[in-house]
């Protein structure tokens, strides 16, 4: 049978900078293209497609699981709050958790021609004053609270983020959130509540690179209590790329990051045989200028390609087998953070950039090329999920 009225769209990793931080500065420009992909200078555009899709898609609820500022700027955090608002105006809930770029950073910056300059960010304080109107009741630690659905389902937003240091880009599971979350599970399970819970950073790692700052500290504890109380779809963001990960019946899906191209989102679905179904989706052509994803895709080979020639300086290979090398990362980069990459596909094996990466896994890209190529996991744009064990 088809879904039921039960749809939950969520968004992570928007990054939106404003654009009155960055205007007519080339020395932003080239920073950004020296980054991993982001379009941050479509900021604007990429959030009034994401209002348009929002109306046609009409979910039950959008979530956003976090990264909603490109580093933690009070004026982007502003504008931000107001396409938010524009959402919510129009008759879809929303609902945020701040991400690890978002509170307390010390890498907020104003550009201003050939300089930059440190811009305003926001405490704890001011991003609740901000976001106000997008956050639940926050009886959990820093910013963590339930949003109740329609037909019994709570999501169960989990702020894990850690602000001190600057603004580091760990999390933690601490004994205060797994008192928290022991009392919320207790409820739902009394009162026959269906639960899905949603961080930004991931549950289950989703890489053996993506194990330290990627994936939740403590996580061990929150995965039993989860798969323990039949919790069985995570919700996650922080990566970039999309990703599908499964550990002790649990599946931690990480949507991919809307700052980056396809500019994707999600869609749960809940089922009338019980399972939820998870979706990754992409914003229409139609809700954007034009040429404007074929643009983002270009940027992001270019970029990549680009950062990952850099990192091969100095290894002792031809200048054929670099350039070679270096669009290969591109495409096999655009691949993995689309969710388009496939371990079961052993086309990639037969190019001989492939063989050369895993001689010389070189930088970034080479760390995560090792990584990635050693997984066993199939399918990362959809997911079925068994509601209970």
């Amino acid at each position: 049978m088809g879904p039921l009225k039960n749809r939950l769209m969520v968004v992570s990793d928007i990054h939106f900078l404003a654009r009155e931080l960055y205007a007519e500065s080339p020395l932003f420009l080239r920073a950004l293209q020296a980054s991993d992909g982001k379009v941050t200078h479509l900021s604007d555009q990429l959030m009034e497609a994401l209002v348009k899709e929002v109306r046609t898609v009409s979910p039950d609820a959008l979530i956003v699981t976090g990264d909603l500022s490109l580093n933690g700027e009070k004026q982007s955090h502003t504008a931000v709050a107001g396409y938010l608002a524009r959402i919510r105006d129009a008759g879809t809930p929303v609902y945020v958790i701040p991400g690890n770029h978002d509170i307390l950073s010390t890498s907020a910056r104003r550009f201003i021609g050939e300089n930059v300059q440190s811009a305003e960010n926001l405490s704890p304080e001011g991003f609740r004053v901000c976001y106000q109107r997008f956050l639940g009741a926050c009886t959990g630690p820093g910013f963590s609270y339930v949003v109740p659905l329609a037909g019994n389902i709570w999501v169960v937003m989990l702020d894990t983020c850690v602000y001190r240091d600057g603004g580091r880009i760990h999390a933690e599971f601490t004994p205060a959130h797994e008192r928290w979350l022991l009392h919320v599970l207790s409820q739902a399970k009394q009162a026959g509540i269906q639960v899905i819970t949603a961080s930004h950073h991931a549950l289950i790692p989703h890489t053996r690179f993506a194990q330290e700052n990627f994936a939740i500290r403590g996580r061990e504890r929150m995965l039993t209590l989860l798969a323990e109380n039949d919790v069985r779809l995570h919700l996650s963001g922080h990566l970039h790329a999309q990703h599908i990960s499964r550990e002790k019946g649990v599946t931690d899906a990480a949507t991919t990051g809307f700052c980056i191209t396809p500019h994707g989102y999600a869609l749960v679905s809940w089922m009338h045989d019980g399972t939820m179904r998870y979706e990754m989706k992409r914003i229409r052509d139609a809700y954007l200028p034009e040429k404007v994803q074929r643009y983002s895709r270009d940027w992001f080979l270019q970029v990549n390609e680009s950062r990952n020639y850099q990192a091969l300086a100095g290894l002792p290979l031809s200048e054929v087998q670099k350039r070679d090398m270096a669009a290969f990362s591109a495409r096999f980069s655009l691949a993995f953070f689309t969710g388009a990459y496939h371990t079961q596909d052993r086309s990639w094996e037969k190019e001989d950039a492939y063989a050369l990466w895993k001689a010389h896994p070189a930088g970034i890209f080479g760390a995560y090329f090792s990584c990635v190529t050693e997984e066993t996991h199939g399918e990362n744009m959809h997911a079925t999920v068994l509601s209970k064990a």
